[in-house]
């Protein structure tokens, strides 16, 4: 009665420390989501605030009347295309970064938690076998033998 009570005791505390290892990925798994979605938010930021930067500068040389198609003013176009790209390329990678983290965070919270679960079903089963042996080791109940107590009942046959 008590093995199953210890039995049943390391089951559901294997179980709880699961499902708590479950909800904790959930929970990293969606901070994942929101790091890539907010990252995404930055770069289309990044890339307007750029095109407005672009179109500022091609609107103050062309008041100035400069050909903005060609030479200097074309490469300051691109040189600021360029770099602002980058820009967005690197506040996704960071983005995503962020997110692997997370769901490997995520990945080691729920694998904790089902080898809580496997080390409660071993201490089950141990209390289990424990109450039903008596309290004896497996090595005592496996290296028990009529023949080491006593007399052989097969001697003389």
């Amino acid at each position: 009665m008590m093995a199953a009570a210890q039995a049943g005791s390391a089951l559901a505390g294997g179980y709880a420390q699961m499902q708590a290892g479950s909800a904790q990925a959930d929970v990293l798994n969606a901070q994942a989501a929101a790091e890539r979605d907010a990252a995404k938010q930055r770069a289309a930021e990044v890339r307007r605030q750029i095109s407005q930067a672009r179109g500022s500068a091609r609107a103050a040389l062309a008041g100035a009347g400069v050909d903005v198609t060609q030479g200097t003013p074309l490469a300051i176009d691109q040189d600021i295309a360029r770099r602002g790209e980058q820009e967005a390329l690197m506040t996704l990678l960071t983005g995503e970064r962020r997110a692997r983290e997370a769901q490997f965070a995520a990945d080691q919270a729920r694998a904790v938690g089902r080898s809580a679960l496997a080390q409660s079903v071993v201490g089950a089963v141990g209390a289990m076998s424990r109450g039903r042996w008596g309290g004896q080791s497996q090595r005592q109940v496996t290296n028990y033998s009529p023949f080491l107590e006593g007399e052989n009942p097969f001697a003389g046959r």
